[in-house]
């Protein structure tokens, strides 16, 4: 019994239980290494949520643009010829 008990709850975690939780692990990700676990669930939320792989979508564009314009920051605070 404490078995699938426990079986129920890891399956719970997997399948995640909204998108609430869903965008939780999209923000901890900026931060941290998911765990396997944690990726597989995000993986699998965002492959059926219309919404969230929108804003997964939309993470992403962020990311790229953030990255983008902190290289070009970079290059533009080098002294000519160096």
């Amino acid at each position: 019994m404490v078995y699938r008990a426990r079986e129920n709850a890891q399956s719970e975690d997997i399948l995640m239980r909204s998108c609430q939780e869903a965008s939780r692990l999209q923000s901890d990700r900026l931060d941290r290494p998911l765990r396997p676990r944690e990726r597989f669930a995000l993986r699998l939320h965002v492959a059926m949520c219309r919404c969230c792989s929108r804003a997964e979508e939309h993470l992403q564009f962020i990311r790229r643009a953030m990255t983008a314009l902190a290289q070009r920051r970079g290059e533009g605070d080098r002294p000519e010829g160096k």
